[in-house]
């Protein structure tokens, strides 16, 4: 499914860009590092950064950004570094393969609304959400050198439907860019990570003072122990609503 996300994503960046007015606003920054040092271990001259097994490190990281309109923004990172010992046995382990990552996202918005297309990011925060904090976004970006979820965001304020107003919201569809082996031969290995639903909707009233809240939550677990055919009924699901009540005018942040 990440894969996919990624995929979608860089068509997206790069169809938008092959259509976007010679006027776009493009901007590319990065940078290169390099670390060395020369030692002298029990006689031996070892050239490298201290602990690199005598290799030099080297980092590249670049950013793109452009905004073909003034409702559309695309942004896309990628980052390299030499390949290393990770220093996880005491043996010296060469990552396999070398370490190469990238992020972006596609952002679309309106004067009350705004979607995310975005692959390696953490976008799992939810506006106005009460103490319970039922969305952990360290669990949902699913961190290894970086976010690894890819997904779909959008958010909305202050919309009007029919005779309700003032309505806020935040739909969230993620894949935590997870693998699963059905059969254990490293072979059968594919992408099938777990796939997460976040959903709030708010009404606010009397000028923001009374707050009604609701939220669905869904986690498909796909890594698991059952048979695949059990899969489809391994998920959890959270209902929840909220009131807050805010007796006097809040002071306003910042």
């Amino acid at each position: 499914m990440t894969r996919r996300f990624c995929t979608l994503l860089l068509a997206g960046l790069l169809a938008s860009a092959a259509a976007g007015p010679a006027a776009a606003v493009n901007k590319l920054e990065g940078y290169y590092e390099v670390e060395a040092s020369l030692q002298r271990d029990n006689n031996i001259w070892r050239f490298g950064p201290p602990g690199g097994e005598g290799q030099p490190r080297h980092y590249l990281e670049l950013k793109w950004l452009s905004w073909p309109s003034d409702d559309l923004e695309m942004f896309f990172k990628m980052r390299a570094q030499s390949n290393r010992d990770e220093f996880l046995t005491q043996t010296v382990e060469f990552k396999r393969p070398e370490y190469l990552a990238a992020e972006g996202h596609l952002r679309l918005h309106g004067e009350r609304w705004e979607t995310f297309l975005f692959a390696r990011q953490n976008r799992f925060w939810v506006h106005g959400e009460p103490l319970l904090q039922l969305v952990d976004q360290n669990k949902l970006k699913n961190d290894n050198w970086g976010p690894q979820s890819s997904g779909i965001r959008s958010d909305f304020w202050d919309l009007s439907i029919g005779p309700v107003d003032h309505l806020n919201g935040t739909l969230i569809y993620t894949d935590d860019g997870g693998t699963y082996n059905w059969t254990g031969e490293q072979e059968t290995t594919v992408p099938n990570g777990t796939d997460s639903w976040v959903t709030r909707l708010q009404k606010n009233s009397f000028s923001d003072r009374l707050k009604v809240g609701a939220m669905y939550l869904r986690k498909d677990w796909t890594n698991t122990s059952v048979g695949r055919e059990w899969v489809e009924k391994r998920y959890n699901e959270v209902v929840a609503e909220d009131i807050s009540f805010y007796p006097r005018n809040r002071v306003p942040a910042g």
